[in-house]
């Protein structure tokens, strides 16, 4: 068996605004999620994660500068677990930030207190991805079944989904 570990982190800068809306938002202690895991053959960790601009991989060092680590998950994996998320990766490495899905959740939320469920308004498919909704589609590649699209889960939901059905 293999592993992929599913994070959850918060940013180093004292006061980012976007991740402390989305811990406000979530009621979370995290605002990021981000896959990662250990290749052999480059003898490095692989971050993996929508941020900025665009889903990209960045170095270990140069997450660590921006990110706090506050919960990972281990997930094993066969190997052919692994490579189908290693090409789902490299197939989807440049795609756009979804800024507005994102948004859409907090209107999911907000929708919620009143009582109301509606889908993400803005959801996109594939069109472009935020952080949350790559390790939705990591634990569907994996056979979880989330019974949701994968952009209407926030940190906050992954996270729990993760507890209540993985851990």
């Amino acid at each position: 068996m293999e592993e992929i570990i599913i994070g959850f982190s918060k940013s180093k800068k004292k006061f980012a605004l976007y991740a402390w809306l989305i811990m406000w938002i979530e009621k979370t202690d995290f605002s990021h999620v981000y896959i990662k895991w250990h290749s052999d053959s480059l003898d490095r960790n692989i971050y993996y994660q929508a941020s900025g601009t665009a889903v990209n991989f960045m170095a270990q060092h140069i997450f660590e500068d921006h990110h706090v680590p506050v919960h990972e998950i281990k997930l094993s994996v066969t190997p052919e677990q692994k490579k189908l998320i290693v090409q789902f990766a490299m197939d989807n490495v440049g795609v756009p930030y979804g800024l507005k899905p994102a948004f859409g959740i907090a209107l999911v939320k907000i929708a919620a207190i009143f009582g109301k469920k509606i889908k993400n308004p803005f959801s996109d498919g594939v069109g472009t991805e935020f952080c949350s909704e790559l390790g939705a589609r990591i634990l569907g590649i994996l056979g979880h079944d989330l019974k949701e699209d994968y952009d209407s889960f926030g940190p906050g939901e992954l996270y729990d989904f993760m507890l209540k059905n993985i851990v």
